[in-house]
C-alpha cells in the first residue's frame, strides 16, 4: 500500500513539474513572434540589419484594434524607440512598452536594439549605423505596417536620446537604394548633446561615453566631436522636442539647454520641456518630485510638426 501511495505521490509531482515546464517552453510571450496585449498586436524580433557586428532586431507595436494586413488607406506616423543604458546596456524589450503608449494615439512604434559598447569594443559609429538602417527598414516596410514613410519620429531616453538626436542632425551620407535615414521629428529625453563636455564634467575613470567611442584611441576627442549632436546642427535638421530634469546629475540639464539654443539659432523648430527637480531616468509618467504625464505635451508637439508637414506637402 505504501509503495502504491509513493508512486501516486511521485506521479503527481511529476505532472505538476511537467505542466510548469510545458507552460514555460510554450509561453506565447516567450516563444511566439506575434503576441497580443490589451488588443495591441506586438510583432517581436524582426531582423532589420545583418552586419559584421551581429544581427539587429526590433519589435513592432501596432495600435489597438488595427490589423497588420493592408485594408486601410489611412497611413499612421511611425516611432523608432531607442532605449537608453549609457550605450552599454538596456534593451528594446524594456523600453518598448514605455513608448508603446503612443499606439493608443495612432502611432506605430518600432523598438530597436542596436550595437552596444563593450570594454575594448567601441560601438561608434556602429550603433548609429544600426539605427539609420532601422529607419530605412521602416520605410522599406511602410506598406506592411500601414506607416507613412514621411512621418517618422526618433524617440529616445538618455543615451537613446543622444542617438535619436543624431538621426535628426547627422549629415546625410550614401543612402542604400536612395532610401533616406533622416527622420521628420525627434523626441529626446535627458540625452547628452556634447560628449566631450559630458566626459570632462563627470570626471569618471571609466566613463561609458568613452567606451562608446573607444577608451584609449588616440583620436578620442575627434570621435567625441563627430558623435555629438551639437556639432551637427544645421537649418535643415528635424524639429526637435527636448525633455530634461533640472536636477539631473548624470547628464547635466545644460546639455539640453545648449542643444535647444543651437537649434533655435539655426532656425530649427524646437521646444525644451523642463521637469523641475527631476533627476535622470524618469519615464513618460513622471512620479518624482511631482506626478506629471508628459505624453500630452509630446503629442501636442508632434501634432504641430505634422500640421506644418501637411501644409508644406499640399
Amino acid at each position: 500500500m505504501r509503495k502504491i501511495w509513493f508512486l501516486v505521490h511521485a506521479l503527481g509531482w511529476m505532472s505538476v513539474v511537467g505542466l510548469f515546464a510545458w507552460l514555460w517552453f510554450h509561453d506565447p510571450l516567450l516563444t511566439a513572434k506575434t503576441a497580443r496585449r490589451e488588443d495591441q498586436t506586438i510583432l517581436r524580433n524582426r531582423v532589420y540589419r545583418i552586419a559584421a557586428s551581429g544581427t539587429a532586431k526590433l519589435d513592432v507595436y501596432m495600435p489597438p484594434n488595427r490589423t497588420v494586413q493592408a485594408g486601410s488607406s489611412a497611413l499612421l506616423p511611425g516611432v523608432l524607440a531607442i532605449h537608453g543604458g549609457s550605450w552599454i546596456g538596456g534593451s528594446k524589450s524594456e523600453y518598448g512598452p514605455q513608448v508603446a503608449r503612443l499606439t493608443r494615439h495612432g502611432y506605430v512604434v518600432f523598438a530597436a536594439d542596436y550595437q552596444l559598447a563593450r570594454p575594448g569594443k567601441p560601438s561608434w559609429p556602429g550603433a548609429l549605423e544600426d539605427l539609420r538602417e532601422a529607419v530605412r527598414w521602416i520605410r522599406r516596410h511602410a506598406d506592411e505596417f500601414l506607416v507613412d514613410p514621411d512621418r517618422l519620429v526618433a524617440f529616445g531616453s538618455g543615451s537613446g536620446a543622444h542617438l535619436a538626436l543624431l538621426l535628426g542632425t547627422f549629415p546625410p551620407d550614401h543612402e542604400p537604394d536612395g532610401i533616406s535615414s533622416r527622420v521628420q521629428a525627434v523626441v529626446g529625453m535627458y540625452g547628452p548633446a556634447d560628449l566631450a563636455d559630458l566626459v570632462t564634467g563627470r570626471h569618471l575613470s571609466n566613463d561609458p561615453a568613452r567606451q562608446l567611442l573607444g577608451q584609449d584611441l588616440p583620436d578620442w576627442w575627434a570621435r567625441a566631436r563627430a558623435a555629438s549632436p551639437l556639432e551637427h546642427v544645421s537649418r535643415d535638421d528635424s524639429p526637435t522636442l527636448l525633455v530634461h530634469g533640472s536636477d539631473d546629475r548624470w547628464v547635466p540639464f545644460e546639455q539640453s539647454q545648449r542643444m535647444a539654443v543651437s537649434l533655435s539659432q539655426a532656425g530649427v523648430p524646437d521646444r525644451l520641456i523642463v521637469v523641475p527637480g527631476a533627476r535622470h531616468g524618469f519615464e513618460l509618467l513622471v512620479e518624482f518630485p511631482e506626478t506629471r504625464d508628459l505624453l500630452p505635451e509630446i503629442l501636442a508637439f508632434l501634432d504641430s510638426v505634422w500640421q506644418v508637414h501637411l501644409r508644406e506637402h499640399r
